[in-house]
């Protein structure tokens, strides 16, 4: 009876390596990685497989195991080496942060293989406190707009620390170990209209009788930062130099230009480069240039999100976005004129010299999704928005003003009737106008008025 039972368990297990050894030949890896896998690794592997089977239902040609028929040849030759011309790596995360796809140069960048990348948490081969930066970015945003689509992809640019393993001499830029990394890419929205779906939104959990919204994953591109010791960079057979200006005003452009674009140097020089470049792209450029503009500004920012930004003058004030930081201030900026709301900034400076309004005593909960605006060469308004400290279950209906300087007062201007979080705000005369945003219960459409001086 022993001997019968030891047989029958030989028995099974054999059967059961058969089937791990026939599920690992069906993965698309070659045989030599199949042949060595283990079986949990075989079902980590599958299981990734079919989540990005999900991600891409129309496939990716041959590797789904059936050929595109629009496709010739040398697109298919073209679309296989793409990751290996770039300088990068390829990577699609689900909602959970698992890894559901990773391209094989990712070991060239980070020391790690694919095989052991490939469906397991990307929480664990980030930095610790980079852990809520990648969690924002796989949050899905209220829509700002409507959509008749039941997909659509939101844009994503963001720049996290990963776990690198590589000699030295070969690791680049690296810090205890972490490299940093930037990635673009967009994240995949699934809409639904279903009355009792439970579904992601920036709520995290928001259930809406019209629309619901779903991550179904992130696609990106993730590439390491040029050396600090670069001295060239190489120019290839699809590229051209320019130079431009502090305002992007074109100054010169080598010869490759007319072949690539159809402009010759002479018809670009002395016009801006946003003259040349899509619409969709305008704001990306913009980003980028302010960056350059702000390339002496000596500060590093703390992680955060949900927060809203003012500039006055050569400083820059971040309110908000973290539980820590009611407000911090910046110098250091190029020294540009303030928005001046010139009838509410006199207004207000009058009802403060009055004694209507008073500084308060204490400080008000630091919040996120908020918006703020420059009010006059010192004053901010800031409205709306979620409290970290859990003690408003909605939307805030607060209406602040703060002095910019050295010594920021907080003055309250009361509450109005509609609390807002993730809305716009813009100031016309003496009126604030309000669009947008999350309301009590839903995502609202609708543009009211704030008269504060009322």
């Amino acid at each position: 009876m022993k001997e019968k039972s030891k047989n029958a368990a030989r028995s099974r297990r054999e059967k059961e390596n058969a089937e791990f050894f026939e599920l690992a030949k069906l993965l698309p890896l070659p045989h030599a990685i199949t042949d060595q896998l283990d079986k949990a690794s075989v079902i980590r592997l599958t299981t990734s497989y079919l989540k990005m089977r999900a991600f891409i239902p129309e496939g990716l040609g041959g590797v789904w195991g059936s050929r595109s028929l629009s496709q010739t040849a040398i697109e298919r030759e073209v679309n296989s080496q793409l990751t290996q011309i770039l300088d990068g790596f390829l990577f699609v995360l689900g909602p959970d942060g698992k890894i559901m796809y990773i391209s094989e140069t990712a070991s060239t960048h980070l020391g790690l293989s694919q095989v052991e990348l490939t469906g397991n948490s990307i929480y664990e081969y980030i930095h610790p406190i980079d852990h809520e930066e990648m969690a924002n970015v796989l949050t899905v945003p209220l829509p700002t707009y409507c959509t008749n689509n039941s997909e659509y992809e939101i844009d994503r640019s963001f720049f996290i620390r990963m776990k690198c393993v590589l000699a030295k001499r070969n690791a680049g830029l690296t810090a205890s170990g972490f490299k940093v990394i930037h990635c673009s890419g967009y994240l995949k929205i699934k809409q639904f209209n279903l009355d009792t779906l439970s579904c992601y939104s920036s709520t995290n959990n928001l259930n809406s009788t019209e629309n619901c919204y779903q991550n179904v994953g992130l696609l990106a591109y993730g590439y390491s930062l040029p050396s600090c010791s670069i001295t060239e960079i190489r120019l290839y057979s699809n590229m051209f130099m320019f130079r431009a200006g502090q305002d992007l005003k074109l100054l010169f452009l080598d010869s490759r230009v007319a072949q690539i674009t159809g402009y010759e140097p002479q018809d670009l020089v002395d016009r801006s480069l946003y003259h040349y470049v899509h619409t969709q792209d305008l704001m990306a450029l913009r980003w980028a240039h302010q960056i350059c503009k702000w390339e002496q500004f000596p500060i590093t920012v703390d992680s955060r999100s949900g927060h809203s930004l003012i500039g006055h003058g050569s400083s820059l004030y971040i309110i908000g976005g973290r539980a820590d930081h009611l407000i911090q201030h910046y110098t250091g900026l190029p020294v540009e004129n303030p928005i001046v709301c010139n009838s509410l900034y006199s207004d207000l400076k009058q009802m403060m010299k009055s004694n209507i309004i008073t500084p308060m005593k204490k400080l008000p909960s630091t919040r996120k999704d908020h918006t703020s605006l420059a009010c006059g060469p010192d004053l901010a308004i800031i409205y709306g928005g979620e409290t970290f400290d859990g003690k408003l279950r909605e939307p805030s209906n607060e209406v602040f003003i703060v002095t910019l300087g050295t010594h920021e007062q907080w003055y309250n201007l009361g509450q109005i009737e509609f609390g807002r979080q993730g809305h716009t705000m813009v100031c016309l005369d003496d009126r604030l106008i309000v669009h947008g945003g999350l309301g009590k219960n839903s995502v609202c459409n609708e543009t009211f008025v704030i008269d504060l001086i009322k």
